[in-house]
């Protein structure tokens, strides 16, 4: 089974944004774990996709709209890569049986790897720029 433990190096240091990425990475794990498990059906699967993207863009929303707010040079290609993944997400979305193959639990590691990957490079990056910005106290507590 893939390590889906929520690690230190995740963290940015901007509490809101670390708060809602843990959430999608615990909702991923559930995830990986009915995908893993062949006795569940498709369907609570496609039911916690739903809720994956939900989570998922409302933390790309208040993600884009601090970009915004702070004139972020890396915007649109940080905002790039969140509809890629969004996109990825639908992929996913099965028939009943079809969820239970290696291909698919293969398919959803390397989403929860772009994940985490977009994590640990652009959103830190993102991260770092809004902590130097002079706005930053009034960012990490309205988002």
């Amino acid at each position: 089974m893939a390590s889906f433990i929520w690690e230190n190096k995740f963290n940015s240091g901007i509490e809101s944004m670390d708060a809602q990425r843990k959430r999608i990475f615990e909702c991923m794990t559930m995830i990986y774990r009915d995908i893993a498990d062949f006795g569940n059906k498709c369907d609570s699967i496609n039911g916690l996709l739903d809720q994956l993207e939900i989570l998922c863009q409302i933390h790309y929303l208040d993600e884009e709209q601090l970009m915004d707010d702070l004139k972020y040079p890396l915007a649109a290609d940080h905002k790039l890569q969140h509809d890629l993944f969004l996109a990825t997400l639908d992929q996913f979305k099965v028939d009943n049986k079809q969820c239970h193959t290696v291909s698919t639990l293969n398919d959803f590691i390397k989403l929860r790897e772009t994940f985490i990957t977009h994590m640990l490079n652009d959103t830190m990056v993102l991260s770092e720029f809004i902590k130097q910005s002079p706005l930053y106290s009034s960012a990490n507590t309205s988002h």
